[in-house]
């Protein structure tokens, strides 16, 4: 079951700050505890003076860009501050952990694999695109499914935060689907809109695959990302993105693939080096270890899988997002990730062409898909 919010984009807004109310207000309880917050505290500042301060620095990061370049997006967000009974300030400071990692390497996100299967890759002879959403397990609890009907655009539905106005995956009724894997940049950004406002306008404007490519690599927006689009008609492509660049991969045979490094010799070059480690400021589970291991390990062994040939199933692509390595032991670096700090917290499957999405919340190798047709009500 999933929420529908329609209207305005203020009473949309309204709606998802009152559905969520509840889970927004733990969020600004649970946020503060979370290991990445704590290691990003000064040991001299008390939580809730630091937790101010940071609220503050994200207000003045993003209010303005999200003012100026999403307007609707804006008037969602103040309707859901309305509805949830949050200030303004506490729900940019939500959206802002979407760019924590963005020119900051201790909080990089080695984390989500996502395979685009054109239609002569699978069994079913239709366009597949499946994504494990790995991240962080202190937010697991705000991921959640969701359809917003505007009152002026594109009905969307998909998986984003419970406090989030944009989208982080999502599939629009006309099959235009964007998944959405983070990557690291050594840029600032120009811009701090997070992109996910991008993927959402994206989504309610565009039809087509070269539609989206082209109005979402014009947005102004934050964020260093490897998005996977595909249409109905069956056409795949990645855009490797950064806050200022961007260039356009096309799938290597049938399949397409993604995990959080770039591929496209534009954007490797302001790329963080392969061979970054983290520092002794990040998350005290990563420091001293290759901020790319876990996203070059898992492109290693998706490709080692596609190497088997043969047509792909939703059995045997479930199969592979539950893959824990040659040796069968799970752990962060395998596609179904297990570990203490962040995990495979849900896997999507989006069917384009008959407009429907499947979706499972934990890890795949112990949860079975629910589907959702796009014509559905939740």
């Amino acid at each position: 079951m999933f929420p529908v919010f329609r209207g305005s984009p203020r009473e949309i807004g309204v709606q998802q700050g009152t559905y969520y109310r509840d889970l927004i207000h733990e969020a600004t309880v649970r946020v503060t505890k979370a290991a990445t917050f704590m290691a990003a505290k000064p040991w001299y500042l008390p939580t809730p003076l630091f937790y101010h301060l940071a609220k503050r620095r994200a207000s003045k990061l993003l209010r303005d860009d999200v003012y100026k370049y999403y307007p609707e997006m804006a008037e969602q967000l103040e309707g859901m501050v309305e509805g949830a009974g949050v200030d303004l300030s506490t729900a940019l400071f939500f959206m802002y952990l979407e760019l924590a990692g963005v020119g900051e390497t201790r909080f990089s996100v080695d984390a989500c694999t996502a395979v685009g299967f054109q239609r002569e890759a699978t069994e079913c002879g239709e366009t597949v695109m499946v994504k494990n959403m790995d991240f962080y397990n202190d937010y697991a609890f705000m991921l959640t499914a969701r359809k917003t009907v505007p009152d002026d655009g594109y009905s969307v539905f998909g998986n984003t935060a419970a406090s989030f106005p944009g989208m982080i995956d999502g599939m629009n009724e006309q099959g235009l689907s964007v998944i959405y894997n983070f990557a690291s940049t050594t840029l600032k950004p120009t811009h701090y809109a997070p992109l996910s406002l991008a993927i959402q306008e994206t989504l309610q404007s565009c039809e087509t695959t070269e539609e989206a490519v082209r109005h979402i690599t014009q947005a102004k927006r934050g964020g260093d990302a490897l998005l996977m689009i595909g249409d109905a008609e069956g056409t795949l492509r990645t855009v490797e993105i950064s806050s200022t660049e961007s260039a356009v991969r096309q799938p290597q045979g049938p399949v397409l693939v993604n995990t959080n490094h770039y591929h496209t010799e534009e954007m490797k070059r302001i790329e963080v080096p392969l061979d970054a480690v983290y520092p002794d400021d990040a998350a005290p589970d990563l420091r001293g270890t290759p901020v790319f291991l876990a996203s070059t390990t898992r492109w290693d062994r998706v490709n080692e899988l596609l190497a088997e040939g043969g047509s792909f199933s939703e059995e045997r692509i479930h199969g592979m997002m539950s893959d824990h390595g040659v040796d069968e032991e799970p752990s962060r670096l395998t596609i179904c990730r297990h570990d203490d700090l962040a995990s495979t917290l849900y896997t999507l499957v989006y069917y384009p062409e008959r407009r429907t999405m499947k979706v499972l919340y934990g890890n795949p190798c112990m949860n079975m898909l629910s589907e959702m047709v796009f014509g559905g009500t939740g």
